[in-house]
């Protein structure tokens, strides 16, 4: 679920550990001049509902 908070700008530092040798990034990814999320509603919709199946891998 953690992806689907980045994209859609959520994140903040969730589920996030900072430590000696590695900071939390807060910004949605990916990053865009602006600061919000680079995908459309229907694009975040797909990703949630892709995520709540299974997110079972790609076939090639």
């Amino acid at each position: 679920m953690r992806l689907y908070l980045k994209v859609a700008g959520t994140a903040a530092n969730a589920g996030c550990r900072p430590s000696a040798s590695a900071m939390c990034n807060t910004g949605v990814m990916p990053q865009a001049a602006d600061g919000k999320p680079t995908l459309t509603s229907a694009e975040l919709a797909t990703l949630r509902q892709w995520i709540q199946d299974g997110a079972p891998a790609p076939t090639r």
